[in-house]
């Protein structure tokens, strides 16, 4: 539908006329905002600037996030817009990294606050980094468990949240079906306070 408006709307008329030059989108990755520049007479927006990010791994095992390089670059702008999101804020007895904005966790088990990850298990042929069926509960809260932003950071798409539930969920299902979680009835008390 945008590619239909796009393509019908004044703005093709005005590129076919000649009147309008096309415009071009770039996409640039590694990159993270730092601030809004405007002018300083009239307030208007006149670029971004944005901290260059490399990969980095922060343990064997880990996946590898963006950190910020320290170098930074101004994009020039006219107009800038924020996306929908937010960096997770702690939760009062969880364990909770600030630099990464997420609960440290292993394939969704929230880990212990003085836990160091346990090795994750080799890659999967379905390239699945965990396996449903792995069942580490060394330095995890059991019971406990993450998904989303909370689990990864403030990062990817719809489709990303689905496949970060799914991979919750199988841990769930494991530590079900292997036994390593209560089972339900009037002692037990639902989420972070059971």
């Amino acid at each position: 539908l945008v590619t239909q408006a796009v393509q019908a709307g004044p703005a093709a008329a005005a590129v076919a006329s000649g009147t309008l030059p096309p415009r071009h989108l770039h996409f640039q990755f590694y990159r993270q905002p730092k601030e809004v520049l405007r002018d300083p007479i009239s307030g208007a927006v006149t670029g971004l600037k944005v901290e260059i990010t490399a990969l980095q791994q922060q343990q064997s095992g880990s996946p590898a996030v963006a950190m910020g390089t320290g170098v930074m670059e101004v994009i020039p702008a006219d107009l800038v817009l924020i996306s929908i999101g937010y960096r997770s804020l702690p939760i009062p007895g969880a364990p909770f990294d600030a630099s990464r904005g997420l609960i440290p966790n292993l394939a969704g088990r929230v880990l212990t606050s003085s836990a160091t990850p346990p090795p994750l298990p080799p890659v999967q042929p379905s390239g699945a980094s965990v396996h449903p069926n792995y069942n580490s509960t060394q330095g995890v809260e059991a019971g406990l468990y993450v998904c989303g932003w909370i689990k990864r950071g403030p990062t990817g798409i719809i489709g990303t949240n689905l496949l970060d539930a799914e991979d919750t969920v199988a841990s769930i299902a494991a530590d079900v079906e292997g036994g390593l979680l209560p089972p339900p009835g009037p002692d037990v008390l639902p989420g972070a306070a059971g």
